[in-house]
């Protein structure tokens, strides 16, 4: 039985939660009240405090997360998704539902770029639906790839969520960008595969495009070589040891800003208006960290975590049946909260549980990830269809909707194709080790 000092901290946690107080402040809350009550002293409760938010704001390993929104907003503000899909277009546009794999691979491209799902998600819904619009693609199809395929920028690295998630599992962020390669292209890869099914089946919801000369297909391509240069150079830098991952991240900014300035398409407005808009998401993400890591301290000092833990090893669970409860809970958490909120909410319990069953954090952090994708884009919550919505307004909500269930499919496929061959998430970062 839970006393007082115990429940009621987790009581107002999901009271504040209900009435919609944001994730982050709330688990300070809770996680103040919580410490206050066990501890008896609120100086001691203020220390802990203060030290956690001067551990995230002033650690060095943290400025990676900065400097990934900051790359993504750039790459967003140059035109980057544009450049991209256009590339991808000439080559593809002309078959039947080509436009739609334009935008699956473009959106994929643009995640090696930046590590924002949103800013993903707003870029290529600006840039793709008035042209798919315009070659007769249904609103069904060219919403539901572009909110799911907008989610790899989670799962290719740079990937903010995988950044947090390493922070607060303390885990290695390069491992953790490394495993995040091979998943995102088999993704991209599968969603591929369901495009071109749906367009066989209905060929009206995905017809042919425009056919290009080869000139024009290779003009494309030119365009784009800078861009996929500097994903290289990012990613290819962190597996051979040149740098760290937010040396990797100020080195992408840089390149990045660079090719802008060479397009002409930087201007002291657009500065502004990015760096407003990275401080404001560094503000949120951080917010959401420095609570999760006050509540965490709380359910620790209770010994309410370590309880559960003994519980849920005392049922002796098979493996499978366990990973399936998880992916079960994670779905429905989904639904009702961002990701960033579900991490801070969750890993003080669910990552023991991890460690006693035997499974690699890196791996999991791949499997999170992957569920995070679906929560961004399953009703009622998820935040990429109200993006889609916001960025246009004609379009009708329950067309985005239907149109991300066959690529949900395909992400639990996914992660059941990750759990019995876990060496597809766990190769690339464990060559990266013996380097």
């Amino acid at each position: 039985m839970l006393g007082l000092d115990v429940a009621g901290p987790i009581v107002l946690l999901l009271f504040l939660m209900t009435v919609g107080v944001p994730i982050g402040v709330s688990l300070m809350i809770a996680g103040f009240v919580g410490m206050w009550a066990l501890t008896g002293t609120l100086e001691g409760t203020l220390t802990v405090l203060s030290g956690s938010a001067l551990n995230v704001s002033t650690t060095y390993s943290f400025v990676v997360v900065p400097l990934f929104v900051l790359l993504g907003e750039l790459a967003a503000a140059i035109g980057i998704s544009s450049d991209l899909f256009t590339a991808f277009n000439r080559f593809f546009g002309r078959y039947r539902g080509g436009m739609a794999i334009s935008a699956n691979l473009a959106c994929a491209g643009f995640g090696a770029i930046t590590g924002s799902s949103t800013s993903s998600t707003a870029a290529m819904t600006r840039v793709t639906l008035p042209e798919m619009r315009k070659y007769g693609d249904h609103d069904q199809i060219s919403t539901g790839i572009v909110a799911s395929a907008g989610t790899l920028a989670l799962l290719i690295p740079p990937s903010v969520a995988l950044v947090v998630f390493g922070i607060m599992a303390q885990e290695s962020i390069g491992q953790l960008l490394m495993a995040g390669v091979i998943p995102g292209i088999i993704t991209a890869a599968a969603y591929t595969v369901v495009i071109i099914i749906l367009s066989r089946l209905n060929p009206q919801m995905a017809p042919h495009g425009q056919a290009f000369s080869l000139k024009e297909q290779l003009n494309g391509l030119v365009s784009v070589v800078p861009f996929g240069f500097v994903a290289a150079t990012i990613v290819a830098g962190i597996v051979f040891g040149f740098w760290t991952p937010t040396e990797g991240g100020a080195v992408g900014v840089a390149l990045v800003l660079l090719l802008g300035l060479l397009k002409r398409r930087v201007t002291g407005a657009m500065l502004l208006r990015i760096s407003r808009d990275t401080l404001i998401t560094t503000a949120s993400i951080f917010t959401i960290v420095i609570g999760g890591l006050l509540f965490s301290r709380f359910l620790a000092v209770s010994g309410v975590a370590a309880d559960f833990i003994d519980f849920v090893v005392s049922l002796n669970l098979n493996p499978f049946v366990l990973f399936l409860a998880l992916v079960a809970i994670y779905i429905v958490l989904g639904m009702f909260m961002d990701g960033f909120g579900i991490l801070a909410l969750t890993l003080p319990v669910v990552l023991p549980i991890v460690a006693s069953m035997g499974w690699s954090k890196v791996w999991f952090g791949i499997v999170i990830t992957i569920l995070i994708e679906i929560a961004l884009v399953t009703p009622p919550v998820g935040l990429n269809l109200y993006t889609i919505k916001a960025v246009a307004p004609d379009v009708r909500l329950d067309s985005i909707i239907r149109g991300i269930w066959p690529y949900v499919a395909v992400n639990i496929l996914l992660l059941m194709l990750f759990y019995f061959f876990p060496q597809l998430v766990t190769w690339l970062p464990t060559e990266m080790m013996k380097r």
